[in-house]
């Protein structure tokens, strides 16, 4: 019979199958916890732009406190794009003379603290609503000048 654990002559001392078992739940424990670690690390590092090596470091004990320090307070690769197409999208902004970058709005945007914040996220809309094909009016016959036509009226 197989017991877990030999209590002869007065010392209790595991049996070597019962130890081999706990050796591989305890391995294949720590492994999973390793692995889930690592894969998280490098998913955290990919999206800030970062080499997913960095990532692995996460797992070194000494090596990591100095890589999350690194981390945290350099500059992230995906901030220093960001930064890049703001200042791209001030310049073509100031060219074209106005605030809005997609230039709907006629005249320049509001300045910081005037209305209620960016005019791009209210409700309000920004362009004029549908209202039906336009035909132009013929053109008056020998150049004489005549008074514009109403418009036609809407038909819903």
């Amino acid at each position: 019979m197989l017991t877990a654990v030999d209590c002869t002559g007065g010392t209790c001392t595991p049996s070597p199958a019962y130890m081999a078992g706990y050796l591989g739940a305890y391995l294949l424990m720590y492994g999973l916890v390793i692995g889930v670690s690592v894969w998280i690390c490098v998913r955290v590092a990919r999206k800030a732009g970062y080499s997913p090596w960095l990532g692995v470091l996460g797992v070194i004990p000494v090596v990591s406190l100095v890589a999350l320090l690194v981390f945290a307070f350099k500059e992230w690769p995906v901030e220093a794009e960001v930064r890049a197409l703001r200042g791209r999208l001030l310049t073509a902004q100031a060219l074209a003379g106005t605030g809005d970058p997609r230039g709907r709005l006629a005249g320049p945007g509001p300045g910081p603290g005037v209305g209620f914040g960016d005019p791009r996220f209210s409700s309000a809309p920004t362009v004029p609503l549908y209202t039906g094909p336009v035909t132009p009016a013929p053109a008056p016959p020998g150049g004489a000048w005549q008074p514009p036509q109403p418009p036609p009226p809407q038909r819903w």
